[in-house]
């Protein structure tokens, strides 16, 4: 494997890695059986209690109290060349390896869930409330060995670069029937970003690198939701919008220097490790931003019992230029004794406006079950100059979807769906090589009306 040169700063850009084997910081498929079999078309027929986090304004005219339950569990993986690194800048290879060579990261579980419930307090007013999770990321590199620049021998015994971000969100919201087919609603939320990271970086000379942690990462801000559906004769449209929210995550910084014990540049001996001096005990913070979103789409039924959707959701993506955050640590005597300031580090991004382009259909000409379809077409963010392994892979990414619906009762209704998802890139800046994001998801909801 070819070395690029990651700098000081590697050690956050992981903690932006989506969940979401798509782009930013979010999967652009989230929860909810039903609405995943269509590959997520839901901004222009949602109603009842998930209407709240797919657009509020389906919560209007909703009849008694509704329950909905859902549960996705996603098995990912991230792939990359995670070991990518020269200590001097310069470049090294070993034997047997390429500058595209590929790390594959470990396949965890995201338990990603959504428990919302409404209440129809007149004809045309309803409110529902409700906690889900929006986004996050489980990038895992164990057990990774770091090699010394010039001298193909590693630094470190195992060193694990790791990312293990949640949002979570506790919302409110109401939604009102202006006229017979035309709805209106809001949604008010709190939004909670809790995370860890586990980074490498370099000393600037041979034999030596820092190994860094960011633990206990938190902030709970707010932000609101607004939206619109129209339901015509034989079709429908629909159209949401998301405020951008600010946050910055406060936790804790580590350091830790590992070096050969034959020398800094020697590259010799069994590794000797060092806790570095941390300033402010350790405080550290991560500044970034949850962009704005506008959603539009619509559906048409070709037939009695067959619909087809369309979406297209815009994320203002291209407001995330560079990750600032803060924290110090001084290095030993031996290597200059200097104290790197991380608030004058950012992180460079340049990401790019979001795009997903979605189709799905639905059948229910079967008296047993619903059949579900459907396809998502999400543009790149991430930039190939500024391309990292615990990031979305910079290129576009491809979900298929298909599920099945069944009323169990008139109460109640089971759904269930499964999500395929795949993003692949080439970068050719700071980090050069193949990454890859790939996914299974399998998407489970119960709706249940009082």
């Amino acid at each position: 494997m070819k070395k690029s040169h990651l700098g000081m700063t590697v050690l956050a850009t992981a903690l932006v890695a989506p969940m979401a084997l798509g782009a930013g910081f979010e999967k652009n498929i989230t929860f909810s059986g039903k609405n995943a079999g269509k590959a997520g078309t839901s901004v222009a027929d949602t109603t009842g209690a998930e209407a709240l986090y797919f657009n509020p304004a389906g919560l209007g005219g909703s009849k008694g109290f509704e329950v909905s339950g859902n549960f996705s569990p996603t098995w990912g993986h991230y792939e990359g060349p995670a070991r990518a690194f020269s200590s001097a800048g310069a470049t090294n290879t070993y034997a047997g390896s390429s500058a595209t060579d590929s790390e594959i990261g470990d396949t965890k579980l995201s338990p990603v869930f959504g428990l919302l419930a409404s209440y129809g307090v007149t004809d045309d007013l309803s409110v529902g409330v409700g906690t889900y999770v929006s986004g996050g990321s489980k990038a895992y590199y164990n057990g990774q060995q770091f090699y010394a620049s010039g001298t193909g021998t590693a630094v470190t015994e195992t060193t694990d670069l790791r990312t293990d971000l949640s949002i979570v969100e506790y919302a409110a919201g109401a939604g009102y029937k202006l006229m017979p087919g035309l709805k209106i609603g809001a949604s008010f939320r709190v939004i909670n970003v809790k995370g860890e990271l586990f980074g490498v970086s370099g000393t600037g000379l041979s034999g030596g690198q820092i190994s860094t942690q960011l633990s206990g990462l938190s902030k709970t801000s707010t932000g609101y939701k607004l939206g619109a559906q129209y339901d015509g004769s034989g079709w429908g449209a629909g159209v949401s919008y998301r405020g951008a929210t600010n946050f910055t995550a406060s936790g804790t910084l580590a350091a830790r220097l590992q070096t050969k014990t034959g020398g800094i540049n020697g590259g010799g001996g069994a590794v000797s490790t060092q806790d570095l001096t941390v300033g402010n005990s350790g405080a550290a913070t991560l500044a970034s931003t949850l962009p704005q979103q506008l959603v539009v789409g619509g559906y048409y039924d070709v037939m009695n019992d067959l619909r087809v959707l369309a979406q297209y959701d815009w994320t203002e993506y291209s407001k995330c230029q560079q990750l600032s955050y803060t924290g110090t640590f001084t290095l030993p005597a031996l290597l200059g004794g200097t104290t790197t300031d991380l608030s004058t580090k950012p992180t460079t991004l340049q990401w790019s406006n979001q795009g997903v382009y979605r189709l799905g259909a639905e059948y229910g000409g079967w008296s047993w079950a619903k059949i579900r379809a459907g396809y998502a077409l999400t543009t790149a963010v991430t930039n190939t100059g500024f391309a990292s392994p615990t990031l979305a892979a910079p290129g576009t990414a491809n979900t298929f979807t298909a599920g099945l619906g069944k009323a169990i009762n008139a109460n109640m209704d089971a759904n269930a769906a499964f999500e395929y998802s795949k993003t692949t890139g080439t970068g050719t800046g700071v980090t050069t090589g193949d990454f890859a994001v790939s996914g299974v998801i399998a998407h489970l909801g119960v709706n249940y009306r009082f």
